[in-house]
């Protein structure tokens, strides 16, 4: 809309038309809804952090990255601290 309203605001729509507007779907089935958040979480965990892990170099980065990998994974316990 905002793009419309700066470059071509004679095709810009009006509210009315706006409301006219209405697009209908099927709700989503949950089963298929958890197996695609949780295919969206293994793909955020093995590709995102592992690989910039890999990439960065500073080595404090590199645990870091790694810690969250490897906890997101279910590899090691969350660290305690002590206070």
């Amino acid at each position: 809309m905002e793009y419309l309203r700066c470059f071509r605001p004679e095709l810009e729509l009006t509210e009315q038309e706006t409301h006219a507007v209405r697009l209908l779907s099927d709700p989503a089935l949950l089963l298929e809804t958890v197996i695609l958040y949780f295919y969206g979480e293994i793909r955020l965990n093995y590709h995102w952090y592992r690989r910039a892990g890999v990439w960065h170099t500073e080595p404090t980065i590199k645990y870091i990255y790694k810690t969250i990998f490897e906890m997101r994974r279910g590899m090691v316990a969350a660290p305690t601290f002590d206070i």
